[in-house]
């Protein structure tokens, strides 16, 4: 886990400044993230879950398959339209609920954070990572099926649409090729990454609004740095807005799980 801090300044500075936060906070702050996950992976799961199901009815149609009971007719791009902004809505529930109340906890007053820079860049990259997320989806499940599709009608004799609906399904279970795609541990990936994001860009954006100049990169090992070793970070300071550099990977951050910086310095 790692988190944003005020930097220290000496007492003559007249710039604002704010206490390193213990490890026992960071840890607060950690089991916090962990606990709201859990309603929200729930959330994403069903979410994967039916938007899935709809791709597949649509590729099955498009194939010139009649849908069957097990996989009833898909609504089209209308429905895939209503299962995205649903997406939306509960990534940006999550997340602004998270980033308000690290941002609190974190400068000991309520700041009005629709005014800050920080989080007008995190509900901007929102909106693309719910449309990469939604394509990237819909592209694994459309190359399964179609070459589900294409092997079965060169069968004698061709599956019916149920059965065809059934090898496509046996693809997503435990231990097949696209298991993780439509499963709870990725809702739980998503669902942790944006938790992050949310928390450490609340408490950073905090920190813009109330004039703290550096700040200081903490964190402790909770076995989820992996091979980024974040933990090499800790100590490391820069003025709010400039960007961190990871020394094992190369990548750079403006804080923790910085929603800007490449996926692989900040997911899960």
């Amino acid at each position: 886990m790692a988190s944003a801090s005020a930097r220290s300044k000496p007492r003559a500075s007249r710039e604002p400044t704010l206490e390193r936060p213990s490890v026992a906070l960071l840890d607060r702050r950690n089991r916090v993230v962990d606990v709201r996950s859990q309603a929200m992976v729930k959330l994403i799961h069903g979410w994967l879950v039916r938007f899935g199901r709809d791709v597949v009815n649509q590729e099955m149609r498009r194939s010139g398959i009649r849908a069957s009971a097990v996989l009833p007719i898909s609504k089209g791009r209308k429905e895939q339209d209503k299962l995205t902004d649903e997406l939306r809505d509960i990534l940006l529930h999550f997340g602004m609920r998270q980033a308000k109340e690290s941002s609190n906890q974190a400068v000991g007053l309520d700041v009005p954070l629709v005014e800050s820079f920080i989080m007008r860049d995190f509900f901007a990259g929102k909106e693309a990572l719910i449309q990469n997320l939604a394509a990237a989806t819909r592209d694994r499940i459309r190359a399964a099926v179609r070459e589900t599709i294409q092997g079965a009608v060169k069968e004698i004799p061709r599956p019916s649409p149920g059965e065809i609906a059934q090898r496509i399904r046996a693809r997503f279970e435990p231990g097949n090729d696209l298991n993780f795609t439509l499963s709870v541990g990725r809702a739980a990936t998503i669902a942790r990454t944006e938790l992050s994001q949310a928390q450490n860009t609340g408490i950073v954006a905090g920190y813009e609004l109330v004039g703290i100049k550096r700040i200081e990169w903490l964190g402790y090992s909770d076995g989820r740095s992996g091979k980024r070793r974040h933990e090499k970070m800790i100590g490391m300071t820069v003025e709010l807005g400039k960007k961190f550099t990871n020394p094992t990977t190369g990548k750079k951050l403006r804080y923790p799980g910085d929603p800007m910086a490449h996926i692989s310095e900040t997911a899960n």
